[in-house]
């Protein structure tokens, strides 16, 4: 009991201090729906160098989007952009039909999901590291750590979902530690998932099961790739190319590589390095 007190007071310091990179995620704001996500001539740098030039796109609800391009093309700030870690000009962007800055960014929050490379997990049971510590009923629970693929593994664990986590999971896999982040999100039913490289420490086989999961899941998913695997790329609804915040090109993995453009050579190097 001391120990479940003492992870839920760590817990409670990390919401003061721990920003959403680290899979925290709130319970879903019914207001907030992302049916779409529009982007409109933005431009955005630092100091006056500019990083975005004249991006314009619209997400749309339920598919699924690669973002691709060099380092330090503007990947990751696209996605901080979008939660409000970084702030845009008015009228450029727009979540529902409103402008992003009307909107406060704990709201905004509450209804996206973000994952990266980094998962945190606590000295605890894994039933509290999915629910962390929110009032959950068991149907939920089941559902979440299903479509996350967690069941195999619970499975093969006397103690099932009250297995301890040690030590920030040194005792679990690379891969299990992703699904068990995949599970806080869905378990919260967040209709928008951002993906920072969330998976590129992880071995093909396991990344590719993971997006098996989260391509069957009815929800706007962003991903940022390092990793350009074609089993994956193809089964997204459109992969967008971007270099120095330029939005070069944007469209399905098959009609980028007919172009041979800027993805195309994307594509080759990494296939040829």
């Amino acid at each position: 009991m001391n120990k479940i007190h003492a992870s839920t007071a760590v817990y409670k310091k990390l919401k003061l201090f721990t920003p959403i990179d680290k899979s925290e995620i709130i319970v879903a704001n019914k207001s907030i729906q992302y049916n779409k996500v529009e982007i409109k001539n933005l431009n955005f740098g630092y100091d006056n160098d500019f990083q975005f030039h004249q991006f314009n796109f619209i997400f749309e609800k339920g598919k699924k989007y690669a973002i691709v391009g060099g380092s330090g093309g503007g990947k990751s700030t696209l996605l901080n952009l979008i939660t409000k870690k970084e702030n845009c000009a008015d009228n450029t962007i727009f979540i529902d039909g409103q402008d992003i800055n009307t909107i406060m960014r704990e709201q905004l929050l509450t209804s996206i999901a973000y994952m990266n490379q980094t998962v945190f997990l606590f000295n605890d049971t894994i039933y509290n590291n999915v629910t962390l510590f929110s009032d959950i009923n068991e149907l939920e629970y089941e559902q979440a750590i299903k479509a996350a693929g967690l069941i195999d593994f619970l499975n093969e664990q006397t103690q099932g979902s009250q297995y301890l986590i040690q030590n920030n999971g040194e005792n679990v896999s690379g891969g299990q530690k992703q699904r068990i982040a995949l599970a806080r999100v869905l378990i919260r039913k967040s209709p928008m998932l951002l993906l920072d490289e969330a998976f590129s420490s992880l071995d093909p086989k396991t990344t590719y099961d993971l997006w098996r999961d989260i391509f069957q899941l009815n929800i706007t998913c962003l991903a940022v790739f390092h990793d350009y695997d074609d089993s994956i790329l193809r089964q997204c609804d459109s992969i967008l190319a971007i270099k120095n915040g330029t939005l070069i090109e944007y469209g399905a993995f098959d009609e980028l590589l007919e172009k041979k453009g800027y993805f195309y050579s994307l594509y080759n190097v990494v296939e040829i390095s």
